[in-house]
């Protein structure tokens, strides 16, 4: 039975709308193994270069900006602290500039540029605010930092953007705790459009809300 290909019920989980999604396990010859499963899509955004940002007045860099999600609302874990932007407190944040040269030349010019560094309007649970892109080479001048589990470069550090997988570019999958019984972060998966056979590769590069069941 080897070279034929099975497959059964392993699981029942929910679409983005909460509706029940069916999981199935197909095997097959030379140790094939797959989890299909059909659902309607949610986009999410994270680690896209534009995915956040909100109009700083005074702050040049800040100004007309064009971000992809609208609001910030799903830039925050289910306990309502930054999960989708790399984020600071002012202490930490004056740490980065002191301690990063890509920031500019001295420690003093640096440290003067704190405030363009973190926008404080918006602090979280924990007294954190999100960081903007003001480096040099920032893909994305004056949107937050976003950032993802998938990595790109991670000689980066946390707070340039170039260090994240841009999801405007680069598909990957959140991976919920449901499905997580089953796939494993970083497998890789082919999303197929029924209606036109259209189809592209992905792989799970982010996690879901803690608890999460969803799929898609």
């Amino acid at each position: 039975m080897a070279d034929k290909i099975t497959s059964a019920v392993v699981v029942t989980l929910r679409d983005h709308y909460g509706n029940p999604v069916t999981v199935r396990r197909v095997t097959g010859p030379n140790s094939f193994i797959a989890y299909i499963y059909q659902c309607p899509l949610n986009v999410d955004w994270d680690g896209a270069a534009r995915a956040y940002g909100v109009d700083r007045p005074g702050f040049p860099l800040q100004t007309n900006l064009h971000p992809i999600e609208t609001g910030l609302g799903n830039a925050k874990g289910s306990d309502v602290t930054w999960s989708g932007v790399f984020s600071a407190n002012r202490a930490d944040a004056l740490a980065i500039l002191a301690s990063d040269p890509a920031f500019g030349p001295t420690k003093e010019d640096r440290m003067k540029r704190i405030d363009q560094f973190l926008d404080e309007r918006f602090k979280d649970a924990k007294g954190f605010s999100p960081v903007v892109q003001i480096l040099k080479d920032s893909p994305a001048p004056g949107y937050y930092v976003s950032q993802c589990p998938a990595l790109v470069d991670d000689s980066k550090k946390p707070w340039d953007q170039k260090r994240y997988a841009d999801a405007s570019k680069v598909p990957y999958g959140a991976l919920s705790d449901g499905l997580a019984r089953f796939v494993n972060l970083f497998d890789f998966g082919l999303v197929i459009r029924n209606r036109t056979g259209r189809n592209i590769g992905f792989y799970f590069g982010d996690a879901a809300g803690k608890g999460s069941d969803k799929v898609g």
